[in-house]
């Protein structure tokens, strides 16, 4: 079981479910003045009106007060119907009130030295897997299984190395939070976590 925010080799982040999940509930934290709001497959899931947290955001931001009215939207559970076992993907969208914001992961270096919200130790990054072609290596971006006729995106790879398993590839960094930023001069503009219910 298990909900979290990735990054695709197409450039967009997406809420992905693995396991049996079905239902989520989003958590925020925000420290900055634009208006914001935080979509889920086109569907408003929060918006923020106001600065603070809500009471299921962890860690706790410092410096900021709770407030469950500023986010409309979190602390609710949602449900989504999973029509194929295993994972799904849902692309992630927001608006803002102001210009110069983009996502980031929560753990994502930002370009001051520091991370986004919540900081170093959030984003588990992915691990490289290359082929060789032509005499060079390149990326593999997805790595694929054939399962019963059908091709299946593999979450993760392994090696058996000295009679013990050792990951060698991960599809995305992944993360429980993902963060809107105006700029990157500071950690914490507009950041939402999504947290698995079942």
């Amino acid at each position: 079981m298990g909900a979290s925010f990735i990054k695709k080799s197409d450039g967009n982040f997406y809420m992905r479910l693995d396991g049996n999940t079905t239902q989520v509930k989003f958590a925020a934290a925000a420290d900055a003045g634009y208006t914001y709001t935080f979509s889920v497959d086109g569907t408003v899931r929060v918006s923020k009106n106001e600065n603070g947290y809500t009471s299921s955001a962890d860690p706790v931001p410092a410096g900021l007060n709770l407030n469950n009215n500023g986010f409309p939207g979190t602390e609710t559970t949602i449900t989504y119907s999973r029509t194929t076992p295993g994972v799904n993907d849902y692309l992630l969208s927001f608006t803002a009130s102001g210009s110069g914001t983009a996502f980031y992961l929560g753990g994502e270096s930002l370009t001051w030295s520091g991370y986004a919200y919540p900081g170093d130790g959030y984003l588990n990054n992915s691990f490289a897997l290359g082929v060789k072609d032509g005499g060079s290596w390149k990326n593999v971006g997805n790595l694929f299984i054939k399962d019963n006729g059908v091709w299946k995106e593999c979450e993760s790879g392994w090696i058996k190395n000295n009679g013990s398993w050792e990951q060698v590839f991960a599809n995305y960094g992944n993360s429980s939070w993902i963060c809107m930023l105006e700029g990157t001069d500071d950690a914490i503009d507009f950041c939402v976590q999504v947290i698995a219910e079942n």
